[in-house]
């Protein structure tokens, strides 16, 4: 036995094999698509999806140290944090951080390399945070 949703959309009895291109009508032969065409109406294109919106996402647990999502656009502008990543070692230093199973104690090995604090303090400028030196 065919499954309901498996059924031709146009005679309602063959297996349905077969999806129509503009509407995505189900079909189960030549003949059923070629009268699914002529059919008045019938085979209308689905309504496009809607234009994403960009909404910022909400923090799910935010802590007194989470920084908000305006502040953090700041980072984008700021010259010391874009000429910090110029450094092809800090980049390497981040993306092993990023892949880290224990990334609290790899940030705290990172505070003893002088480039990673250089760029921390040029993130904590940038956000308008406390410098921690």
């Amino acid at each position: 036995m065919v499954a309901a949703d498996q059924l031709c959309g146009v005679c309602g009895r063959g297996e349905a094999r077969y999806r129509c291109p503009r509407c995505r009508t189900r079909y189960c032969s030549c003949g059923c698509y070629r009268d699914h065409k002529q059919e008045e109406g019938r085979c209308v294109e689905p309504p496009a999806p809607a234009p994403e919106t960009s909404v910022e996402p909400g923090y799910r647990y935010p802590t007194p140290d989470t920084v908000p999502p305006e502040k953090l656009c700041r980072l984008r502008e700021s010259e010391a944090v874009l000429e910090a990543l110029r450094n092809g070692h800090l980049r390497a230093l981040l993306r092993e951080l990023d892949g880290s199973r224990d990334p609290e104690r790899m940030l705290g090995a990172l505070m003893r390399e002088p480039i990673f604090v250089e760029f921390a303090d040029a993130c904590l400028e940038a956000v308008g945070g406390e410098n921690s030196s």
